[in-house]
């Protein structure tokens, strides 16, 4: 294996602390090691991923609010559920510093959820058929009908 000890690679980069906008590009029910149900995020921001993980607990409802409004999500809030399924490709804004570790290197975090800035348009989610549209270039349906114009040897 060959490779440049001087060249740093994009992703070890830290992003410098401030506010940014981030786009969810997976979201993964989970349970914390200490049995709360969570969310685990992977957030895309700047050309960079950080995990963040959406952990409900009474003395931390604050932040799960903070996190619906700034995803355009405050329904979802007052039903009183969130699923990472209605999570995939949504925006928002949130304010990013660095995590000092000592056994690990620093990583950057999510200091705060921000309501989204007058005139922001957060991106809906898509539902599954959504994706699975774009995935196949167009309609379900098209997709269904070039798959009867092939001629299949069984």
């Amino acid at each position: 294996m060959r490779f440049n000890p001087n060249e740093e690679s994009e992703e070890s980069r830290l992003l410098d602390p401030g506010e940014y906008r981030f786009k969810i590009v997976k979201a993964e029910e989970a349970v914390s090691k200490s049995g709360n149900d969570m969310i685990k995020l992977t957030l895309a921001i700047d050309g960079q991923l950080i995990t963040e993980y959406l952990v409900y607990l009474d003395k931390m409802a604050w932040k799960v609010k903070a996190f619906c409004e700034s995803v355009g999500m405050l329904e979802s809030w007052n039903d009183g559920e969130i699923l990472a399924s209605q999570l995939t490709h949504r925006e928002g804004m949130a304010k990013i510093d660095i995590e000092k570790r000592e056994s690990y290197d620093d990583r950057n975090r999510v200091a705060k959820w921000l309501p989204p800035p007058e005139g922001f348009e957060a991106a809906p989610a898509k539902d599954p058929v959504e994706q699975v549209t774009d995935a196949l270039g167009g309609s379900v349906a098209a997709a269904d009908e070039d798959d009867e114009e092939e001629d299949l040897p069984f």
